[in-house]
């Protein structure tokens, strides 16, 4: 079954950084699940989202950017 995996490094309403992780079916029309985690500051932040893309990027995950060079 088809599977989606989102990651944003973004900022909520307070002006945190925060990384939002989103996942679930690509069949099911809902919209999956997902968690946030509160970053000290953006620099912390882009290091946590690239350890978590190399993490995905490992076990088989593809990003949609490089879909779209192909």
């Amino acid at each position: 079954m088809p599977v989606f995996y989102l990651l944003e490094l973004c900022q909520d309403l307070f002006g945190n950084w925060i990384i939002k992780c989103t996942w679930g079916s690509a069949v099911k029309q809902d919209f999956g699940r997902s968690n946030s985690t509160i970053c000290p500051d953006y620099q912390t932040g882009l290091l946590w989202y690239e350890k978590q893309a190399s993490r995905r990027s490992k076990r088989g995950y593809v990003s949609k950017d490089k879909l779209s060079q192909n």
